[in-house]
């Protein structure tokens, strides 16, 4: 058994991408314990550390074939269709073997990663996406990739299953077309809420008896890792991108909130990042952040390492690890009572350990999210719309008060959860069958 697997993040560098891939690698292992699993990275080293045994493909070659070269082209807007493979787009005049000896003939073309990756890619019995949450119009880009490799994986013949995903917003017109022509033909949709993702994939034509809502692969991770009890800090994660609707001046408004908060509680603060890439670092969450963190509750504050820039406490030294290893981050959650996050995973790793979350909306990408979150895991997430550094102290102390009466409901859903999503691999074994 061969499977080539793509995670949400090539260069390892979110810790909530991480977990859903080791996840991924695992339950796939336990299903076949002797298959071949190779993963798509930028970092091999850093796949090494953080999921052995698996073999690393340079993801370059999807870069180049793929996004730059293939049916993930956008052109003035336009999402493209170049493989012409799908069951809602029949071959333009190629048999599949004549379909496979152009595709070689642009991979080489393309240079030799892409050739590595088209042979891995070929060369599967399955092809897997695990967890992420890139269909959606925030990532038009990565939404476009998606569809695109999904589609040359059809174009090839290899059986493909998407799971732990998240889907939506979406309403480029676009990237809905790609959707309707592509997603059909995908055998297995595991996706991680039930709010908005299964009547998307209703309307773009995927039968619904292919899509599983199974909450997130990560779920699992911070399950097995969950204390004895209840701990007794609050937990900070401040997103600060475009598509989080969160800027510097907004991180430090609500930093300043959260600490004056937990001051009032006598409760520390943990600096919980997710994200390390450096457009979107969770642990700088804004250049005065800190500061208004410091002014609110000089008393509560420890003093700063890498959080820094956040103005908060960051986890106490953890055993040998690599350096994005989730199992940091969902340590952390662990030691928290509640969790204040404008990161979906900060949240995911707190409530499967039985702690209630803030989760900031201040886009329709999050707002998407922590409503799912709020669906499965309710009534222990709190939603606040927009940065409101009132709202989010306010839910923050409710949730405070009413954490202990919380735990076991919350680990009862986890525990549903990963049911879930374990039987929805069960659903993948089943379609999966060794081609010669």
């Amino acid at each position: 058994m061969r499977i080539l697997v793509d995670p949400g993040s090539h260069h390892l560098l979110n810790a909530g991408d991480v977990a859903m891939m080791q996840v991924c690698v695992r339950r796939l292992r336990e299903l076949w314990p002797d298959a071949a699993v190779a993963v798509l990275t930028a970092e091999p080293a850093a796949l090494a550390a953080l999921c052995p045994e698996v073999a690393a493909v340079d993801a370059r070659g999807r870069y180049a074939l793929v996004d730059a070269g293939g049916p993930a082209r956008r052109v003035r807007g336009r999402a493209e269709s170049s493989w012409g493979s799908t069951p809602n787009d029949p071959p333009r005049g190629l048999g599949a073997r004549a379909r496979r000896v152009a595709l070689r003939r642009r991979a080489r073309r393309a240079g030799s990663a892409a050739s590595a990756y088209l042979d891995a890619l070929a060369g599967a019995d399955l092809f897997v996406m695990s967890g992420r949450g890139g269909l959606t119009d925030a990532f038009a880009d990565e939404a476009a990739a998606t569809l695109g490799e999904l589609e040359l994986a059809s174009a090839l013949g290899v059986p493909a299953a998407l799971l732990g995903q998240g889907v939506g917003p979406l309403t480029d017109p676009a990237l809905l077309a790609r959707a309707r022509a592509v997603l059909p033909a995908v055998a297995v949709i595991a996706v991680r809420e039930r709010l908005l993702a299964p009547g998307l994939l209703a309307a773009w034509g995927v039968d619904p008896r292919r899509v599983h809502a199974t909450g997130d692969d990560a779920v699992e991770s911070a399950y097995a890792a969950r204390p004895e009890r209840l701990g007794a800090a609050v937990g900070v994660n401040l997103r600060v991108a475009a598509y989080s609707g969160v800027g510097d001046e907004e991180a430090a408004t609500l930093t300043g909130a959260v600490a004056a908060a937990a001051g009032e509680l006598g409760a520390s603060l943990l600096a919980l990042p997710i994200s390390l890439h450096p457009a979107e670092d969770d642990r700088a969450a804004g250049p005065s952040a800190g500061a208004a963190a410091r002014a609110a509750a000089p008393q509560t504050v420890a003093a700063p390492v890498t959080g820094a820039r956040l103005g908060v406490q960051d986890p106490a030294p953890a055993p040998p690890a690599a350096p994005d290893d989730p199992a940091t981050a969902i340590a952390t959650a662990g030691r928290c009572r509640v969790v204040v996050t404008g990161s979906y995973h900060a949240a995911v790793f707190a409530l499967a350990q039985g702690v209630p979350s803030v989760g900031i909306a201040a886009s329709p990408y999050y707002a998407a999210k922590f409503a799912g979150l709020a669906d499965l895991f309710d009534p222990c997430v709190a939603v606040v719309e927009g940065a409101d550094p009132a709202a989010v102290r306010g839910e923050l102390e409710r949730l405070w008060h009413a954490a202990p009466g919380l735990r076991d409901g919350l680990l009862a859903a986890a525990a549903r959860q990963i049911a879930a999503g374990r039987a929805a691999y069960a659903a993948v074994a089943e379609l999966a069958v060794s081609r010669p």
